[in-house]
């Protein structure tokens, strides 16, 4: 018999609640393991919409797991409940499912 190769598994979006907060729209994802396939910038001074910091999000790759949640302009709060205030806040986890705190921009 002809056995096909192994295919690597596909990241995808396991769940998406969106709720408010504030004035503003905090998106929470639950996300599959690996790379997240956006680029980001920590923001080194808080603002009203994110007094705590967090990593803008800059560009978001046509194979990213977060195309069509995410856009430019949004800002990652949170990755598991820890704000990000560093890169490194960013890649914990990328081997486990993740939860991410998004401000939609």
């Amino acid at each position: 018999y002809d056995i096909p190769p192994p295919q690597p598994p596909t990241s995808k979006i396991i769940m998406g609640i969106f709720s408010h907060l504030g004035p503003y729209g905090k998106l929470t994802l639950t996300i599959s393991p690996g790379k997240l396939g956006i680029s980001l910038k920590i923001i080194e001074h808080p603002t009203t919409r994110s007094p705590t910091g967090g990593a803008k999000i800059t560009q978001v790759d046509d194979t990213s797991m977060l195309h069509g949640q995410v856009k430019v302009g949004d800002v990652l709060i949170t990755v598991d409940d820890n704000v990000v205030m560093t890169m490194e806040d960013v890649k914990c986890g990328i081997g486990r499912v993740r939860k991410l705190g998004i401000v939609k921009g």
